[in-house]
């Protein structure tokens, strides 16, 4: 996205975008989240007015420009937060300053649940890789973990720092927490959480992490 709230798409080959859409053509006014479904073939847009929009990038192939959308409305105020299921790419978790979380089936275009645990915005969400559990961070400085087959938190935990990125590890139930107080920590999903080892302390807040092979992780701080 631009400043002018426009969302760019491009060819990483050209520097020119490919299409451009702008809050008179997509409803979206100013961009606040954005993320790529697992098999890229979607782009999901959240807006400050608390609408979604699911691009098929498919389109560009036959229109030369991104005309069929999916438009989700539910969140009250700006969503923050998204995550994919890797396994079933209609299914979207949103979260938003409302303090909501929120299950999308995008192929049914309706909210399957809406889940209520934080009592400040939502800042990060990540989805297991079995697709069993969601995991929502706040400026309340919890992690919640819900059932996606019951629609329901199963686990709590107080980081005692905002929570502002979440990312599980590909091929286990570790993730890392990146936090307001300039740490990253990770954990082993269970019950209780299992803290299993934290980083030194970055010079800003820890705003994302990566997984990358089996054993390394990185951050970044801003």
């Amino acid at each position: 996205g631009d400043e002018e709230n426009n969302l760019l798409v491009y060819n990483l080959h050209n520097e020119k975008p490919l299409t451009v859409l702008n809050s008179q053509t997509s409803n979206v006014s100013s961009i606040t989240s954005l993320i790529f479904s697992d098999n890229e073939d979607n782009v999901i847009v959240g807006s400050n007015r608390g609408s979604i929009n699911v691009w098929d990038l498919n389109t560009l192939k036959s229109t030369n420009g991104l005309e069929q959308f999916v438009l989700l409305e539910g969140h009250a105020v700006e969503v923050t937060s998204f995550a994919v299921d890797s396994n079933s790419d209609n299914v979207l978790a949103s979260g938003s300053y409302d303090t909501n979380v929120k299950i999308w089936d995008t192929r049914l275009k309706n909210c399957l649940h809406v889940l209520k645990a934080h009592s400040r915005q939502v800042c990060s969400l990540a989805i297991s890789p079995d697709s069993r559990y969601v995991l929502s961070g706040s400026e309340d400085t919890t992690a919640q973990c819900y059932d996606l087959r019951m629609f329901r938190p199963v686990f709590e935990y107080t980081v005692g720092a905002n929570v502002l990125c979440l990312t599980f590890h590909k091929h286990s139930m570790v993730f890392a927490a990146g936090c307001s107080d300039r740490m990253a920590r990770l954990y082993q999903l269970a019950s209780p959480f299992s803290l299993t080892a934290s980083t030194r302390n970055e010079s800003m807040p820890v705003v994302s992490t990566y997984f990358y092979g089996k054993n390394f992780l990185f951050t970044a701080a801003s």
